[in-house]
């Protein structure tokens, strides 16, 4: 209805072509494969929040889902050739998501270059671009022990251990934004009796706990972490699929 779109002979094909998108779509619906069309494809959330893997049905699970605060939407993203895994963390560092630690009933985790020791019911937090591993229980002994990761180098280097053994604990880091949009998440979990898909967040500026969707997979012990800035259509789209003046992504 712009009139100076309707009069520029260069947008014509422009509006043509998301006419025939959107007649497209409302007469055969979205396509979950053919992705070829910049305006046809599924727009990302700006940040994701991923609860990745848990104890589920009696034993650890590789059940992994993403969260879309915006939409309040579960999207299962399991992939089957993933080992299933419990009582680990997850860290997101440089575009990357670490799984640390955990075990699979049989088997304590050293996972991700691996680290010196083995460890679940393990303390991560991330700073300065590296991720610190702290304390946790190799199947023996709970450990006083922590080191550190570089992603640069794939290395861990042990720092000095702490004064006192633990696992079970939480750690974070200072001056940082949480999880999504400002929000405190909590997903799953066990009340005692049974393992719960329940979720709900914290909206510290009005100091009120609210319910949020819940999750398709009953867990418990799984690690959550949230990916901010994803890219868009511009950042994914195939050059050839977009217009020609359009800005490349860099």
């Amino acid at each position: 209805d712009n009139a100076v779109v309707k009069d520029s002979e260069d947008c014509k094909p422009f509006i043509i072509n998301a006419l025939r998108t959107m007649n497209d779509l409302n007469m055969n619906g979205p396509s979950n494969t053919d992705f070829r069309n910049p305006l046809a494809r599924p727009r990302l959330p700006y940040t994701i929040l991923l609860a990745i893997g848990g104890w589920s049905d009696g034993s650890p699970t590789n059940g992994d889902e993403a969260y879309d605060a915006r939409a309040d939407l579960w999207v299962n993203i399991t992939q089957e050739e993933e080992s299933p895994r419990a009582y680990h963390v997850a860290a997101y560092v440089n575009g990357l998501v670490y799984c640390v630690g955990g075990f699979d009933r049989i088997d304590y985790f050293s996972s991700v270059a691996p680290m010196h020791s083995q460890r679940c019911y393990i303390s991560v937090a991330v700073l300065n671009g590296c991720i610190y591993a702290m304390g946790g229980f190799d199947g023996h002994v709970r450990l006083n022990t922590a080191e550190r990761y570089d992603p640069v180098t794939n290395q861990w280097t042990r720092i000095a251990p702490m004064h006192e053994r633990r696992s079970d604990a939480s750690a974070t880091t200072l001056h940082g934004k949480v999880l999504v949009d400002e929000l405190f998440f909590v997903i799953g979990g066990y009340n005692g009796f049974i393992t719960t898909c329940n979720v709900e967040y914290y909206d510290w500026k009005m100091e009120h706990w609210y319910e949020a969707h819940d999750m398709s997979i009953l867990q418990s012990a799984s690690s959550c972490c949230s990916v901010p800035a994803l890219p868009n259509v511009l950042q994914y789209a195939a050059p050839q699929d977009l217009p020609q003046d359009a800005p490349q992504s860099p």
